[in-house]
């Protein structure tokens, strides 16, 4: 039986969570004390035993298309038990999701496979790869050549000592949404989501590294990673202050090699690294999405912060 789920629950979802992904005990206690909402959450019951024996969650979100911002879903933490893999449940709860965000007049649903193999597990279930990243590795040495010299400006959003202004969450989220916005099939969160992106990731290893100077500004979502690499999961800049603000990451860092997850307008990394896909869509109408599968070159739609 596929429904809602219900109070008394969470126990067993944790449990599927547990089973299904590497995540730490702490990170699904966060996730279900601040992000689950029972109302959003997809869950198939064996009524053989009463209990919760798949399930996926849908999160609020938006994209862009023909300049306006409309409302979407995004799946996240979709598992099975398993010992009940191989049933064909997960394309039920998919059909589910697809008809309850119809019901809800929404247009799109879209997610971000765990591996590669997964791409074509949604492929066969309707969903279309939609989004990239520019995924770039560098040495210190390598991205301190493409940082360059800072600028002699006083006013450079780079200064020595961190004597730049800090952002807060309110400032990244407006950022990030003016930033990403108006570009077409771009995916952007409302402030809960933006402030919840950033409280696991500071919970759980990482740092947000932020500054401004009044009329150019930056953050970057880092997070240390084995063989001394750092990872930028996502880095937006407003202004020309690109390189300054690597220069920034570079001071407030002590790691020897750099993975960089940036969009694939990013001009500053543009001639390194490769192309990778980064998530898919699929439209409850179940038509294709041309308007979106074919936008190419640096306007590739972008997802970003999705809690992977």
């Amino acid at each position: 039986m596929i429904t809602l789920a219900k109070d008394g629950m969470r126990t067993d979802l944790e449990r599927i969570w547990r089973l299904c992904f590497n995540d730490p005990p702490e990170y699904v206690k966060y996730f279900f004390d601040f992000r689950y909402n029972p109302n959003s959450c997809v869950v198939y019951v064996d009524e053989s035993i009463g209990r919760p024996v798949a399930m996926l969650h849908l999160l609020d979100a938006s994209l862009t298309e023909d300049s306006e911002i409309v409302p979407i879903q995004y799946i996240y933490a979709a598992a099975t038990r398993p010992d009940y893999q191989g049933r064909g449940i997960m394309r039920q709860l998919l059909e589910f999701a697809r008809q309850y965000t119809l019901y809800r007049r929404q247009k799109y649903i879209v997610l971000l496979p765990g591996s590669k193999e997964l791409y074509k597990f949604y492929e066969d279930k309707g969903y279309h790869r939609c989004f990239r990243i520019r995924k770039v590795f560098m040495t210190r040495q390598e991205l301190t050549s493409l940082a360059g010299q800072p600028k002699e400006d006083t006013d450079s959003l780079y200064r020595e000592k961190n004597a730049a202004t800090r952002l807060n969450l309110s400032d990244i989220h407006a950022i990030r949404r003016d930033v990403l916005a108006d570009r077409e099939g771009f995916v952007t969160w409302d402030f809960p989501a933006v402030r919840y992106a950033a409280d696991v990731h500071r919970q759980f290893g990482g740092t947000i590294i932020t500054s401004t100077n009044g009329y150019e500004a930056g953050y970057a979502f880092c997070r240390p990673e084995e063989n001394d690499t750092l990872l930028v999961s996502e880095l937006i800049t407003v202004g020309s202050c690109q390189r300054d603000f690597v220069r920034l990451i570079l001071d407030s860092t002590t790691q020897q090699n750099f993975e960089f997850h940036v969009p694939v307008y990013d001009e500053l990394f543009a001639p390194f690294g490769e192309v990778c896909d980064y998530g898919m869509i699929c439209a409850v109408n179940q038509r294709k999405p041309i308007n979106l599968l074919t936008l190419t070159g640096s306007h590739q739609p972008y997802l970003g912060l999705a809690l992977d």
